[in-house]
């Protein structure tokens, strides 16, 4: 999985009020994720025939974007666009056939805007489940896949914020971990030598600690044991991996890796807890998160979506199709968000529940107030964790030059947040090491989750989907902050 991929409970809920949509009766808000004949469109603006009767979407006030100062055009724009990438059609059914199936979408898309606190768009449109004619909702829980890892980032940083641990305290003093590194010279046989600078959790967060993913020759062995589930817990996995050599020297480059999966185990061994158990406490429930975890119980899986591959057809249009691809490890809970495939979620939630998750990164508080991260390491996570691990000319291998060794590209202007998030600068990285400080940050996950905040603007936009491909080149849900950023002007 590597970064060019990457673009992760509580009994009798309150019956939410009714809302109000064209051509359909009053709805009750649990229900409108399964209504099969109902768009579902929470929050549009007034005078446009939609409208929500409920003061709150998950948690935050509902207003119109005039009330936070917001242009209402680019937002309805981005409605509309969503509306028109859910409803392509294959064009290699018959006409009877389109009919029939009423114009099925092949995209699918829940996406919501917030604004110091506010809620002041959220719509959804499309299909969670074509099948079964399930739409696709604030409320579906979708798989995060890479957004798995900031979750985890934020429950282990609490630990950090408790004193439990330090960033600069060496794995091995937690979880087992090689301290060897496989150095290879032109055709000769790899050779084993003592590392040169002691691994610690920073290099885990930076993703700088000389790991790899599953594709790596040395983890071959590894992940075969994990698909034959001879291998089934995180503890298990990363025992196993640590009895490999590193691929990297510590701190000489960034490779998109199993690094997060290392920090979950460390999560496990500092806490005395599962995983799930310990982020459930330190993170999920503090944040009122009842619909994110690492696998679904039972009473809600209705409301999961199918992932979808949407590839273009012969008469040019998008063709949905089931996603499939060999390779699950169950039941290994992974902190990473997949470890053999995207058959594995890592973790799953909804737009309204992971909403917020990003509305703290503005705060550092839970929607009732609780302090979730002390303001010293809210400060720390909009801060370039890779500056300190430059070269020279201040660019990082494997980071600066993913696009090539020219300056001046993309990544030269992104950088890698502590809570295992990118950033955007204006700025390129400095000689002087010193870190640049962003005011974007955003991720995005394998199956079509993605979210950004702007610290300067107090917002936040989040847009899931389910779906590799069945979208058009410009992208428009995935790039909602750009409709966002449009808004505010």
């Amino acid at each position: 999985m590597s970064r060019a991929k990457v673009a992760s409970k509580g009994k009798g809920r309150a019956k939410a009020p009714e809302l109000r949509c064209i051509g359909a009766e009053h709805r009750d808000l649990q229900q409108i994720d399964q209504s099969p004949c109902v768009l579902f469109a929470a929050q549009i603006f007034p005078g446009k025939g939609v409208f929500v009767s409920s003061p709150q979407v998950a948690g935050f006030r509902l207003v119109p974007p005039s009330a936070e100062g917001l242009k209402e055009a680019p937002l309805t724009k981005l409605r509309e666009a969503v509306s028109e990438e859910a409803t392509c059609v294959s064009l290699e059914c018959r006409r009877w056939e389109l009919e029939r199936l009423q114009a099925r979408p092949t995209w699918c898309c829940a996406l919501a805007f917030r604004r110091r606190g506010r809620c002041v768009l959220a719509h959804a449109d499309g299909f969670a489940n074509l099948r079964a004619k399930q739409r696709f909702g604030l409320r579906t829980l979708c798989r995060l896949h890479g957004c798995t890892k900031p979750l985890v980032a934020a429950a282990f940083l609490t630990l950090v914020d408790k004193g439990k641990v330090k960033l600069t305290d060496p794995i091995s003093k937690y979880i087992s971990f090689s301290e060897e590194v496989s150095v290879k010279r032109g055709k000769s046989r790899p050779k084993l030598r003592k590392v040169k600078v002691r691994p610690t959790l920073r290099h885990l967060l930076t993703m700088t600690a000389g790991l790899q993913y599953q594709d790596c020759p040395a983890y071959a062995k590894v992940m075969r044991r994990i698909k034959q589930q001879q291998v089934k817990s995180l503890a298990s996995m990363c025992d196993e991996l640590a009895a490999q050599p590193l691929q990297r020297e510590p701190g000489s480059c960034y490779t998109y890796s199993f690094c997060t999966d290392m920090i979950g185990r460390v999560c496990e061994a500092v806490s005395g807890k599962r995983l799930d158990q310990f982020m459930k406490a330190a993170l999920l429930a503090p944040l009122g998160m009842r619909d994110t975890f690492f696998q679904v119980p039972a009473n809600k899986r209705k409301r999961e979506a199918v992932l979808y591959d949407c590839q273009r057809g012969s008469g040019g249009m998008y063709v949905p199709k089931v996603w499939s691809q060999p390779g699950k490890a169950v039941p290994i809970m992974s902190a990473g968000g997949g470890i053999l495939s995207y058959n594995d979620p890592g973790m799953w939630s909804t737009v309204e529940d992971y909403t917020k998750f990003c509305q703290m990164l503005l705060t550092g508080k839970s929607p009732t107030g609780a302090q979730i991260l002390r303001p010293g390491t809210m400060k720390a996570l909009w801060s370039d964790s890779l500056a300190v691990y430059g070269q020279k000319d201040g660019r990082l291998p494997g980071w600066h030059d993913a696009d090539g060794k020219a300056k001046g590209g993309m990544w030269d202007y992104t950088g890698w947040s502590l809570l295992n998030t990118h950033l955007t600068f204006k700025q390129m990285p400095s000689p002087s090491k010193r870190a640049r400080v962003g005011q974007t940050m955003w991720m995005g996950g394998g199956g079509g989750t993605f979210w950004v905040v702007d610290k300067k603007h107090e917002t936040v936009a989040i847009s899931f989907s389910q779906s590799f491909g069945g979208r058009p080149q410009t992208d428009a849900a995935k790039d909602a902050a750009v409709f966002l950023e449009a808004a505010l002007q």
